[in-house]
């Protein structure tokens, strides 16, 4: 068996929603300096960080993965508005996610059960070949797991 990424935020954490956080704190710290374009969406996540950089500098010092992912629902919320950021920010994780299920699927796994909070999010953004062999599961990983240890014993 041979491990495919996971190997931790930030440098492998693909298709996560600590990773759409980064990338949403990264897009608005650039926006904030004027390298990218403003939107109502970087412009609400430089407001968690009272619209200055070395706030943001300063948090992630001791943010934790989790701390990333919670800015999360405000990229849905910006989402379920059309708004385009939110939209480019996740079809960068689904991007990410088709890569990891097409190399899984490469190495012989014949189904991919999308997990995660932002699962139904990233599901319809994944390409045709992908989402062909992906799903959604009726109950979350940890109940994956109790079935799989029941079964061991």
């Amino acid at each position: 068996m041979k491990t495919l990424g996971g190997w931790g935020f930030p440098i492998s954490d693909h298709g996560s929603g600590t990773t759409l956080g980064l990338n949403a704190i990264r897009y608005a710290l650039l926006a904030h300096e004027g390298m990218k374009p403003e939107t109502s969406l970087s412009r609400a996540i430089m407001a968690r960080f009272d619209d200055n950089p070395e706030n943001a500098v300063a948090w992630q010092d001791s943010a934790l993965p989790r701390d990333y992912g919670a800015l999360g629902p405000i990229i849905t919320e910006y989402l379920a508005q059309g708004a385009p950021l939110a939209q480019q920010l996740m079809q960068s994780i689904a991007d990410d996610a088709a890569m990891l299920i097409r190399t899984l699927h490469q190495r012989g796994a014949a189904q991919y059960a999308m997990v995660g909070g932002f699962s139904k999010h990233v599901m319809p953004r994944l390409p045709a070949d992908v989402a062909a062999i992906a799903t959604l599961p009726e109950h979350d990983a940890m109940y994956g797991a109790l079935l799989m240890a029941r079964k061991l014993h």
